[in-house]
Order: C-alpha cells, then sequence, then structure tokens
C-alpha cells in the first residue's frame, strides 16, 4: 500500500512546478492536485490508525475477563 510520504512528496512536486508558472489556468490545477495529495494523505494516516486500532487484542486475565 502507498504511505502517506509519497503522497505528500507528489503534493510538493506539484506545489513546486506551480511556483515555476505564472498565474494561469495551469498553476490553479497543480495547486488543486497538491490539495487532492494532501487530502489523500490524510485519508491515508487516518485509515492507517485505524486499522491499527482494530488491530489491538486485549489480554484476557484468568477469569476469562478482559483488561476492559
Amino acid at each position: 500500500m502507498i504511505k502517506s510520504a509519497e503522497y505528500r512528496r507528489h503534493a510538493q512536486e506539484c506545489r513546486r512546478l506551480a511556483a515555476t508558472m505564472g498565474a494561469d489556468e495551469h498553476r490553479e490545477q497543480l495547486l488543486e492536485m497538491a490539495a487532492t495529495w494532501e487530502r489523500m494523505a490524510d485519508e491515508r494516516e487516518r485509515s492507517a490508525q485505524f486499522d491499527e486500532d482494530r488491530s489491538f487484542q486485549p489480554r484476557t486475565l484468568r477469569a476469562g475477563r478482559s483488561w476492559g
């Protein structure tokens, strides 16, 4: 699975390219692409955290009760 850092590198590259252009439609498209890459990175991080939280297995006590 693609890591959020890779998405952020794509966003950074889009912003770098946008900075080299004048105020035209292509510059705006690149900035929109950068924002999309950043959102994807944020979503990937949230998804990874959710997966991590879901995989937590509480320890079981001898009496068969879990740790809460």
